[in-house]
């Protein structure tokens, strides 16, 4: 290397002992016979210059890159006490963005380790091993639905990486990070339908019975619960009544509006707002299944209300019945 303008000439020797990064002398020279030394030692970088006029050209005695990277968590939860929520059912995504600042070349391992609540609040179980799921390597974790049960859990999120320093093995050249992140897995719940295709509004002719059958038609939506185990209440209220809703928080249900209790009541007097009589309807021996006879309904407009309880929490359906005058419509038409 010559200086600009110059009969200045630069000799650099970089010697590679035993991976070490150091650089171990300088020679400055104005003509090959000519030489103005510079020394250094890579321990201290102390040096001595035979001439100061040459001190601007001190170099670095160690080459000391710097390899860093980042974790970006953004849109996950990294607080324990308010974890995301994901639907049980679901198939669930978690993404991890992970940035090298440096193109050297390297080699990179990543890994996801799952851990459940325990009573304690804590996370000392041992993980939960997801066999067979390739995405555990990767920055996006996916989990097919219904793998996880319900409850608080911990991902943890690794990643290492190696540079390649080639030669030099006394640089730094290793990144080990973590990214913890919390998730709780809730139930999806009971999708209660009691007529066939999920319908919720229908006609039916003078002619025609009605049967509400939750045991057949709803279901869990995490495949865990059989609907013939949950309990079921039945009820119906006129909607030309002030009691027109669409919401069952809006309704103000009284004794006789519950069929159950309409249906096998002692007392005489119990009135319902849709039929005359409790001979009027049937329940089948578990009381979980209501059967309508025909051209008993009183009201043109009938609001039926059918209600569950599953983990404490309530679901229902509300199947608007319109009668008609003719005998007959066809089943499942939709008003």
């Amino acid at each position: 290397m010559k200086l600009w303008k110059s009969l200045i000439n630069i000799k650099a020797r970089f010697d590679i002992v035993n991976g070490s990064s150091a650089l171990h002398s300088y020679n400055y020279f104005f003509k090959e016979t000519e030489f103005i030394k510079y020394n250094q030692t890579s321990d201290d970088c102390s040096f001595i210059l035979d001439n100061q006029f040459f001190s601007d050209l001190q170099p670095n005695c160690v080459f000391r890159p710097e390899f860093t990277a980042s974790i970006d968590t953004k849109g996950l939860s990294v607080d324990s006490s308010l974890p995301n929520k994901y639907l049980r059912y679901n198939l669930l995504k978690f993404n991890v963005k992970f940035s090298l600042n440096f193109i050297q070349k390297h080699i990179i391992k990543k890994s996801w380790t799952i851990y459940k609540m325990g009573s304690n609040n804590s996370f000392t179980d041992p993980p939960i091993k997801l066999e067979n799921n390739p995405t555990v390597n990767y920055s996006q974790l996916i989990i097919t639905s219904n793998i996880l049960k319900y409850g608080v859990y911990k991902l943890v999120h690794w990643v290492y990486v190696k540079v390649d320093t080639g030669y030099l093995r006394d640089i730094p050249n290793e990144i080990e990070q973590f990214a913890d992140v919390y998730i709780q897995i809730v139930p999806g719940g009971i999708a209660l339908f009691c007529l066939e295709n999920g319908l919720d509004r229908i006609k039916i002719g003078k002619k025609q019975t009605l049967e509400l059958n939750p045991i057949k038609y709803a279901y869990d939506m995490d495949f865990l619960v059989n609907p013939s185990s949950l309990n079921y209440s039945f009820y119906c209220i006129s909607t030309n009544s002030s009691q027109n809703s669409q919401d069952i928080i809006d309704i103000n249900f009284s004794e006789s509006d519950n069929l159950y209790i309409f249906k096998n009541s002692e007392n005489i007097t119990l009135k319902n707002e849709c039929f005359n009589s409790s001979d009027d309807l049937e329940f089948d021996l578990t009381g979980k299944i209501l059967a309508i006879k025909n051209n008993t309904l009183i009201n043109k407009n009938n609001l039926f209300i059918v209600t569950t309880y599953h983990l404490n929490k309530l679901y229902f359906q509300l199947i608007n019945v319109e009668t008609t005058e003719v005998d007959e419509v066809p089943y499942g038409s939709i008003m």
